[in-house]
């Protein structure tokens, strides 16, 4: 078995009463203990749950989402089933508490790179640059690490897990040093 079970992106096109059914079906059978969905919408989870309640079956149980510091939209990444954290998702999860498995908290990197005024990769640019309102975070988060004595990284992780949802932080590291980074934060 697999601990959960996470859809990669919703579709739309079917309902929440084909969806809900076959992964009930993964938790009764053993094959998996939980259900969980990544780049879905919270009115989408809302409904899918509420289907659940209503018809005794496996509720989602975590969902994954792009949750950094960074803004960005579907829009700017030319993927309309891409659901990064915004106000409307950010008051569901925190009044929810459902857990966040927040990928990409540090931004791919955009925080990190643009402070050492290295070269951005064009999907980065493509999400995050085009934004003033992260020009102005970097700004501040190079402050704020000085001040604090501690790197950009851990800002930008201890952001996603200080920020009163039932967060965990998806990461990828290169070295042991980073590593350590988001262990401090």
């Amino acid at each position: 078995y697999t601990d959960i079970h996470i859809l990669h992106r919703d579709n739309l096109k079917l309902e929440v009463s084909e969806i809900m059914p076959v992964l009930d079906q993964l938790v009764r059978s053993g094959k998996v203990r939980a259900v969980g969905v990544s780049n879905w919408t919270a009115s989408r989870i809302i409904e899918a749950n509420r289907f659940a309640a209503e018809n005794h079956l496996h509720p989602i149980v975590a969902s994954q989402i792009q949750y950094s510091l960074a803004v960005t939209t579907h829009a700017a990444t030319g993927d309309l089933t891409h659901i990064a954290m915004n106000d409307v998702e950010y008051g569901w999860y925190r009044e929810s508490q459902l857990p966040v498995l927040a990928y990409s908290a540090q931004a791919r990197g955009y925080f990190i790179k643009k402070n050492k005024g290295e070269a951005l990769r064009p999907s980065v640019i493509k999400y995050y640059d085009n934004f003033p309102e992260n020009h102005r975070r970097a700004e501040r988060i190079q402050t704020l690490a000085a001040q604090l004595s501690c790197s950009i990284a851990e800002i930008c992780i201890a952001y996603v897990l200080c920020s009163g949802l039932n967060t965990a932080a998806l990461l990828t590291v290169s070295s042991l040093e980073q590593l350590q980074s988001a262990f401090r934060a």
